[in-house]
């Protein structure tokens, strides 16, 4: 349960050198946790720098829930290389710079809530430092604990 997606979008920003065309989004990932995902138009293109801020030091991402501290990354895209799966025909293609290099067989999940296959290609998320596992802005591989504390001032 969110206290308010847009109060909490707002505190979040993505800047790319190349201008890379995209929007924010909220999705529900596999593990039932929601995540404010950067879906970008097209694949990042190879060496784009990204600078994701995540001003989140107190604001509240779900009731009683609220931001333990202010995050930012900067990072770069690497080299160009696209991974193409077709679960019809169960075959997976690795190409790099748009040449295959790699083509496995694949099963894609049993299906069960274990083995599902989550589908999905070109996200950023934020990841708050701390948060409650019910809390509603948190992405996979985040840490998980007692929220913090609200601001006293």
């Amino acid at each position: 349960m969110f206290a308010d997606k847009a109060a909490v979008a707002k505190h979040v920003t993505l800047t790319s050198t190349p201008a890379v065309e995209g929007a924010w989004a909220w999705i529900k990932h596999d593990d039932g946790r929601w995540a404010l995902d950067y879906r970008t138009k097209d694949y990042w293109p190879a060496g784009t720098q990204i600078h994701l801020s995540a001003q989140l030091y107190g604001v509240e991402l779900a009731p009683g829930a609220y931001g333990a501290a202010d995050i930012t990354s900067d990072f770069t895209i690497g080299r160009n290389q696209v991974v193409l799966a077709d679960a019809n025909s169960h075959n997976l293609v690795v190409q790099q710079d748009g040449v295959t290099v790699a083509t496995y067989d694949a099963s894609y999940g049993s299906g069960d809530d274990i083995g599902t296959t989550w589908s999905s290609n070109r996200t950023a998320s934020p990841s708050p430092p701390t948060t409650r596992p019910t809390a509603a802005a948190t992405t996979s591989g985040t840490r998980t604990g007692s929220p913090a504390p609200a601001p006293t001032s």
